[in-house]
């Protein structure tokens, strides 16, 4: 003989929780094997590198590794900030600065935001020398143009 179950109030309040009671379990087991799997990914990773079984030793590697690439990364910047001339520098910042403004902006206005912007007054020339040769070389590559005002912007001079 089967058996019977009154289904009311009491009933349907009991499965509710126990639906709520499977819900967080399964949520529980859920996140724990999310976890789990990303544990034997990174296992499995860590023992396929160099037959490296002991963490700390792996950790020294990677981080002498990452010490010696900072300090190559170091080394060639200087090299290249060495090699850049002042008035090529003036004139990436120009460029840059023009097109983030994005509109016509007086000589003075521009100088001025290089210097805020972190640019060195040495680096625009005894008297802007660097900036205003820097401007000239935009304007004959066509790469900036003024406007009847004076101002600088971006692209050729539209006739």
């Amino acid at each position: 003989m089967a058996d019977s179950v009154t289904i009311n109030a009491e009933f349907i309040e009991l499965l509710r929780k126990q639906v709520a009671e499977d819900e967080r379990t399964l949520r529980d087991h859920s996140a724990r094997l999310a976890a789990n799997r990303a544990r034997l990914h990174a296992a499995q990773l860590l023992l396929g590198h160099a037959e490296a079984r002991d963490m700390d030793e792996l950790v020294a590697q990677h981080t002498a590794a990452l010490d010696a690439a900072h300090a190559r990364l170091a080394r060639v910047t200087a090299e290249v900030q060495d090699r850049f001339t002042d008035d090529t520098a003036v004139t990436h910042a120009i460029l840059t600065l023009l097109h983030r403004v994005g509109r016509p902006i007086s000589k003075a206005e521009l100088r001025n935001l290089l210097v805020e912007g972190g640019m060195p007054i040495s680096k625009l020339g005894d008297a802007g020398t660097y900036f205003y040769t820097s401007l000239k070389r935009l304007r004959d590559r066509q790469m900036i143009s003024e406007d009847r005002e004076g101002n600088v912007l971006l692209g050729p001079r539209m006739k």
